[in-house]
């Protein structure tokens, strides 16, 4: 999700931004529009939306909100359609027409990736200070991942954390040569 004109909107990304340091290009489906955007406006695990507060748009133009209450998710894993409960009726609503207000984007997003991911918020608090030329970056809502660097800052690998446990996430910073500092044991 992308934060465009007030709200959070959902979006695909395309591509890294060439305007925008640590920014992104990507297509928000509500406006019909590809734009770039900061890595840190954006939301990035859908997932996390079961139990928060929502708005749509339903297939009338119509608004509302509610509580989802369950994801229909496609083979590969990802949130294709989300069962909202609000006040007044229930609905499957399609990931494109959810939006989350600023208000709902704040209840949202403090640590909810990492909270929900106790083994990972563990591997990235306490272990990852241990090791040489590791250097963790907070992108609020954004799911935990690993993203290799070349000397030039370029993208070389990236791995998503949120199913491994926190001895896998050891593993494989140590299998890609990262060495842990010589006073880890006293960290």
């Amino acid at each position: 999700m992308s934060f465009i004109d007030g709200n959070f909107y959902p979006c695909l990304i395309l591509r890294p931004s060439t305007a925008i340091k640590e920014g992104l290009v990507v297509y928000v489906f509500h406006k019909n529009l590809e734009t770039e955007v900061p890595s840190r406006n954006l939301i990035g695990n859908m997932r996390c939306l079961m139990h928060c507060n929502v708005s749509y748009t339903d297939e009338n133009g119509n608004t509302g909100d509610g509580f989802v209450r369950a994801v229909n998710c496609s083979e590969d894993g990802q949130p294709l359609n989300f069962f909202v409960c609000g006040q007044k009726d229930s609905k499957w609503v399609a990931l494109p027409f959810l939006f989350l207000t600023r208000e709902q984007a704040e209840d949202f997003c403090p640590g909810c990736s990492l909270n929900r991911l106790p083994e990972v918020r563990a591997f990235v608090y306490d272990d990852i200070p241990k090791y040489e030329n590791v250097e963790w970056k907070k992108i609020s809502g954004a799911p935990p991942e690993l993203i290799f660097l070349n000397e030039a800052d370029e993208e070389l690998e990236r791995y998503f954390l949120s199913k491994l446990n926190r001895d896998e996430c050891n593993q494989l910073l140590q299998s890609k040569g990262f060495k842990l500092k010589e006073n880890a044991k006293e960290l």
